[in-house]
């Protein structure tokens, strides 16, 4: 995993309030949560449903998360409330690779975290 740090703050209360407010509201996907929960390999792609309300109270956050996906040509996932993002990645190097060329094409820190697979 590459984790994306940029010295963006989202309100916690703020986005949380901002999720309340939305429409469009997508009903809990059981298995997949399910899937993430589970100790097995994950077949479903990283999801939060708070990741739209981020980047709404912190614009920002949008910009970069898309300038980011540009650069890397993958999918960048807002941690939690914000700001922090994350890419998966297939390999180690692939990760280091990445956080090098985010931090520095971006302007935000980035570093490259090993995960292990059970």
């Amino acid at each position: 995993i590459t984790l994306i740090l940029p010295p963006l703050a989202c309100n916690t209360a703020a986005v949380y309030k901002a999720f309340d407010q939305t429409d469009n509201i997508t009903p809990v996907d059981e298995p997949a949560v399910r899937a993430v929960a589970s100790s097995g390999p994950l077949n479903q792609p990283p999801f939060n449903d708070l990741a739209q309300p981020a980047a709404a109270v912190e614009p920002r956050l949008a910009e970069l998360r898309a300038q980011i996906a540009d650069l890397t040509g993958q999918p960048v996932h807002v941690t939690g409330s914000g700001a922090a993002m994350f890419v998966v990645t297939n390999t180690p190097d692939r990760a280091r690779d990445l956080a090098a060329r985010i931090t520095a094409d971006a302007l935000t820190p980035a570093i490259a975290v090993q995960t292990i697979a059970p």
